[in-house]
Formats: structure tokens, sequence, C-alpha cells
């Protein structure tokens, strides 16, 4: 019998993470084993005959496993020609704005990465007035610098230059370098239990990370598409789950109605919290802001940063929203308080986090284990949602004998590349499959687009 200690430890015993598996062990009378030299056995061995721990979750994982598995060795194919032109527009933007930073200022050595001597540049050459100390001098942070580029364009030069930075560094080289010589294709890993949140990590690149919402961005991401020209990518989207799940679990009223007569629960939001109907694009934005937040326990001063307005403003917001949506604070409470009997917070489908602190004379620490209190069933329930459906997707894709498979998961959206003569099919069997993880009172929604590239899948 093969076992993963490392994920059954996680499921019964996240107190002892960190590789403790020989106190796992000895800690947990469900098995029977001789712990003289387990963190060795432990650290070194899956195969270990001992009585099989029975729990949903160590199925699922095991599950899921597999599939993460075929999608690390199948890979994403990347045009590699198209992030080395990439490479060049972002050299020659960057070389452009130094030059011209240059010869604004007359500093033809600056070295514009440089903390230090960005504030000599701007705060004594420039005679730009400061807005914040830190322990290195004044704050040249992206905050700072975005606040001053509403009246100075060397600071929109310079963010700028380090957008165009972290894309070329991190992002366009980070990906060419990752590219497999032999399968032209990129193989990242996945793990499980890589995230605090319960969701899946990427790593070796992060494939969950990748910009967007730029010119640049959306050139790396349209470079991401099948090897074959006669296939597609088939991109599904959960839409709002994480507010559906805190509709479900919490059983309010109104967010079930709303969500059921496929309302906007952001628009509605904003018309409790601006008491008016008429919402603009900004005021739902920031209803969509506090709708999130609210849901994770921001305080008012986390959302006054978020928003930009005085905290005091901010908890009204949060009290309209809890006058919007009773249940919600109902359902909070109770899961703070259980979590302080038990000692845990739980999921759907049964997947313990331990908290500590609640209890904790520290108001800030116990503030912060409030948070994660509230926030692990919404979040880790969506974590194995997503997991159920990669495993239900993949099922059905050898079933029905098809060419179609998984290349990545990133957050709440599943990329699938398949020829194009399986793309109507597979349309079918993502909604089929990921709208049916849970039979809920209000179903879970997805959106799915078809693509030549991730980009064009997307939009």
């Amino acid at each position: 019998m093969i076992r993963d200690f490392r994920i059954e430890n996680h499921l019964f015993s996240p107190h002892l993470r960190n590789g403790s598996y020989g106190a796992f062990f000895e800690q947990s009378t469900e098995f029977t084993l001789d712990t003289e030299n387990t963190a060795t056995v432990a650290a070194s061995l899956w195969y270990i005959d001992t009585i099989p721990v029975q729990h949903p979750i160590l199925e699922l994982e095991s599950r899921v496993s597999r599939v993460l598995a075929q999608m690390e060795v199948h890979g994403v194919y990347i045009d590699a020609g198209m992030l080395k032109n990439l490479e060049n527009e972002l050299m020659k933007t960057i070389s452009t704005i130094e030059s011209k930073v240059a010869k604004e200022t007359g500093e033809t050595t600056v070295n514009l990465a440089s903390p230090l001597q960005l504030q000599k540049l701007l705060f004594e050459t420039m005679q730009i007035k400061p807005l914040k100390k830190t322990k290195t001098g004044w704050s040249v942070d992206e905050e700072t610098l975005t606040i001053l580029a509403e009246d100075h364009e060397i600071c929109r030069d310079i963010l700028e230059h380090r957008h165009a930075s972290k894309l070329l560094g991190t992002y366009v080289r980070g990906l060419a370098k990752n590219i497999n010589p032999e399968t032209h294709r990129i193989h990242t890993t996945y793990d499980t239990l890589g995230a605090s949140t319960g969701r899946m990590s990427s790593n070796d690149p992060n494939l969950q990370n990748i910009p967007a919402g730029d010119t640049w961005s959306d050139e790396i991401k349209k470079a991401f598409r099948p090897q074959q020209e006669d296939w597609s990518f088939v991109v599904a989207d959960y839409s709002q789950i994480e507010i559906r799940i805190l509709a479900c679990l919490s059983g309010d009223k109104k967010m079930i109605e709303t969500l059921k007569e496929k309302k906007d629960l952001h628009y509605e939001t904003a018309k409790v919290l601006f008491e008016k109907d008429d919402i603009s694009k900004a005021e739902r934005s920031m209803a969509k802001t506090v709708n999130f937040g609210v849901m994770y326990g921001i305080t008012p001063f986390g959302l006054s940063k978020m928003l930009g307005k005085n905290p005091a403003e901010c908890s009204v917001y949060i009290d309209r929203f809890f006058d919007l949506y009773p249940a919600t604070r109902e359902y909070f409470d109770h899961i703070v308080s259980e979590t302080l009997k038990v000692g845990y917070s739980e999921t759907f489908f049964g997947r313990r986090r331990t908290i500590k602190w609640l209890s904790d004379k520290n108001s800030i620490v116990r503030e912060q284990a409030k948070r994660e209190a509230m926030n692990m069933p919404i979040q880790w329930t969506c974590a194995d949602i997503i997991k159920y459906a990669m495993v239900g997707i993949s099922q059905e894709f050898q079933k029905r004998k098809l060419d179609a498979q998984l290349i990545m998961q990133v957050h709440d959206e599943l990329v699938v590349e398949c020829p194009d003569t399986e793309t109507a099919e597979v349309e079918k069997i993502l909604h089929e499959v990921m709208e049916h993880i849970v039979e809920w009172d209000i179903p879970l929604a997805v959106d799915v687009w078809v693509g030549k590239n991730w980009l064009e899948a997307k939009k």
C-alpha cells in the first residue's frame, strides 16, 4: 500500500508541520510503528505497512496527485520566439527610459533599480518633496511613487521602468530559461499543500502568477499556446465561487436570492453602501472590495488602506454589509466560537486546519487568528472544489478517449488543450463536471472560453 505521510500529517496534524513527521507518528494513535527512527523513515519512504486512515480528503489528494503528475509530465508549450521578441521590446523600453531620465536630470550613471540612488536623484537632485521615511531613508516604494507620479513625470517613468524590468527578469527571461530543450514545453511542479490558503502552488516556474492587465503582460499570455496548429485552448473559470460558498455556508437569504436571480451582487451591495440606485463603475468596484474584504475579516483600518477612505467611513461600510446580509455575521461569529472550542476550522468537505491564538493576550495576534478562522472554510472549500473538478474532468477525458489534456490550474481557472475537433465536447464536459461538484441552493457557475492561445481564450 502506498501512503503519503505528508498529506496525512497535513490533514490530521496540521499543527505538526514543517517536517515534524516523527511527532506526527508518535501522537497519532491510528498508527502502530516503532518510532525510534520515525523521522528518518518518514522523510525517506512513502511505503509503510500500517493500517490505512480513511478520509475523503485523503482519497481526494491521492486522486488529484495523479492528475497533477500527468499535467507536470505533459507540460505547457510556450512560444520561445514570441518571448525573445518581447525581451527585445522590453530592453528597448528600459534603455529609452534610462536615457530620458539621464537627459532630464543630468545624472548619467544613476541606477534606477537602486533605492538609495533613487532617493538621492528624486529628493536631492530633483528637489521633490518626500512623503514618508523608512529605516534606510525616504521611501521610494510603489505606493509612494504612484502618489508622486500625479505631479512628477519622472516618477511615472521610474514606475514604468520597474514594471518593464520585473516583466523582463521574472517572466520573459524566467519562463524562457525553464523551457525544456527536448519537449519545448515548460514542466512546472504543483504542490497541493504549498499555500496557506489551501490552494495549490506552482513552482519552477510559477505559472499561477503570470501578470495581466497591460499590453506587455498580454503578450506573455499570448505566448502560451498549443504546440500543434490545429489545436486550441479551452479555459474554464469559476464565477464568484467564494461568494457563492459564503452564501451557501451562511444560508443568508438576501445573498442567496440575489445570486439565484443572477443579479450583480457587487452592484446590489453598492446600492446599500452608498444609499442610492445610480451606481458608477468606481462605486461598484469599491463594493466588490468590501464584499471580499468582509468575507476575510478585514478591519476598518485595513479597508481604509484599500479604498483610500478614512477608517470611520469604512466601519460604516462594513456595518451596512452585515445589515444587508445579516446571516453572514451570525455565520462568522459561529465559526470563530466553534474554532475557539475545538481548536480547528473545517471546510465543507471535512478538511481541517488548526487555528491557535484565538484567546491570545495580544490583540493583533488574536485578530489575525480570528481572520484565519473566518477565511479557512471559504478559501479551502474553494480549493477542494477545484481539486474535485480536476479529478472529474480527467476521468471524463479518459472515459471518452479524448486527446484533451488539462495543462494548467491557476486559482479558480483550469486550462485544457485539445484538438479543434474536440473543443465543443470539452466545453460541455467542463460545464457538466465543474458546475455539479456540489448541489447547493445556488449552483456553481462556470465561464468557458476557447482560443488559439491563453490570451485569446480569456478574451
